[in-house]
């Protein structure tokens, strides 16, 4: 689904990047962020990296030494460097602003492992050079989607990982009609002109919701005293294409890679979303279970709608089996783990600068309710399978399996670690 637009920018890959490039150096994306950590253990992102990706025993990526985080925008760069310090990071983005902020942020925290290039994905001339890309939130800027995922695949080592995301079509319904809304009231003479379009825009969100009762209504709302690079990026970016998951799956297939797992995210745990589909009828959970693991996000994708995870996924070259999540739940359930930890230094940003605080532990939020009863249970002797059982989750629903995996050892929530890695071992608090 591609947003309409009147100007014809999206029928030409090289202007549709000069486009971007004037969009996100108005309105840089992100702004800055209010705080960046430094890890103590250096290996710990690269550690529950690999166990996102279900490497429990052999880590899928044994190294990241080279990774290429594109269309980094002002802080994704710089967040990355600071989570694989051992590893070479190279940001690039159309945005000269977003890559002069990141690179201020960069030499402010002294980070020597980043460098940032003014780059177009679609001009990119890397092949077999990372083991690990980052791309969220990019290409469905592009006028061709699928000429930008070539390029990043291109870019991949063999036995490399994508970290991919894209607008789910769900997600998307109230501001691709406040796009075209602002677009209308502009008028076509004045598509260009992003200050009339953000000013019309303002105007729109201070409607009361009875001139203004449709579904824009809500996020229009919801968006007031937002910073103006997230309204504008919402409701006058002027290429945008939407993806479910089936769409999303033939777009890797033709690009030459497969969909892996998705990626917890902060944005989808804040709001309670995971790709998961409580089917109580027998029959239904039956067929359900069958499924392959993209039939059950698609299944997942129209039955939740709008409230469905965001599209973002770890994508491979490798040939996988199509039920790869149901096998790296059972070496889940088969894996002993302790609790994990590791010290962070934060830096917070303190009016134009940032300021170093205490250091503290990571992770440090609690257990979630559900298990309560595990705080300490975890002691590097049983499997996680009989842990679980015994407070109550059906350790053959792979719904429930999932959601434990992704509670307890995913980025997302790095609490727990394997027996026999190097990660400090610390109370789960």
């Amino acid at each position: 689904m591609l947003t309409p637009d009147p100007t014809g920018v999206t029928r030409d890959r090289g202007t549709a990047d000069s486009v971007n490039a004037s969009f996100y150096s108005r309105y840089p994306y992100r702004w800055p962020s209010r705080q960046f950590f430094r890890y103590d253990d250096a290996a710990f992102g690269l550690r529950f990296l690999n166990l996102d990706l279900g490497a429990f025993a052999e880590p899928v990526l044994p190294r990241v030494d080279h990774v290429w985080v594109a269309g980094c925008g002002a802080n994704q760069a710089v967040e990355t460097a600071l989570l694989f310090p051992s590893a070479q990071v190279v940001g690039s983005d159309l945005s000269t602003t977003s890559l002069a902020n990141a690179d201020a942020i960069r030499r402010y925290l002294g980070i020597g492992n980043l460098t940032l290039r003014q780059e177009s994905i679609n001009e990119a001339s890397h092949d077999s050079e990372f083991d690990f890309i980052i791309c969220t939130g990019v290409i469905h800027h592009n006028a061709e989607p699928g000429h930008a995922l070539a390029a990043l695949v291109r870019a991949m080592r063999p036995d490399g990982i994508l970290e991919l995301m894209v607008y789910n079509a769900y997600h998307r319904i109230a501001t691709q009609s406040v796009q075209e809304s602002v677009r209308l009231l502009a008028g076509r003479d004045a598509q260009a002109d992003l200050d009339m379009q953000a000013r019309i825009a303002r105007t729109l969100m201070e409607l009361e919701s009875e001139h203004l009762p449709g579904l824009p209504s809500g996020l229009l709302r919801a968006m007031r005293g937002d910073h103006e690079s997230k309204v504008a990026d919402a409701v006058i970016q002027p290429i945008e294409w939407t993806y479910n998951v089936s769409r999303l799956r033939d777009l890797c297939t033709d690009a030459g890679v497969s969909i892996l797992l998705p990626r917890a995210n902060d944005f989808d745990e804040a709001e309670c979303r995971r790709w998961v589909v409580h089917l109580r009828d027998p029959e239904l959970r039956t067929r359900y279970e069958a499924m392959t693991d993209t039939e059950r996000w698609q299944l997942a994708n129209v039955l939740l709608a709008d409230r469905s995870p965001m599209l973002w996924f770890y994508c491979s070259k490798l040939v996988l089996p199509e039920r790869y999540e149901q096998v790296i739940n059972e070496q889940f359930l088969a894996t002993r783990f302790v609790p994990a930890a590791t010290p962070r230094t934060p830096f917070v940003l303190d009016g134009d600068r940032y300021v170093e605080r205490k250091q503290h532990g990571h992770p440090v939020g609690r257990l979630p309710q559900r298990y309560a009863e595990l705080r300490n249970a975890f002691d590097g002797r049983t499997p996680a399978r009989d842990i679980l059982a015994r407070t109550g989750v059906h350790v053959d629903s792979i719904d429930a399996v999932t959601e434990a995996r992704i509670d307890l050892v995913s980025r997302a929530h790095p609490r727990l670690v394997p027996v026999g890695t190097t990660t400090s071992a610390i109370e789960v608090r």
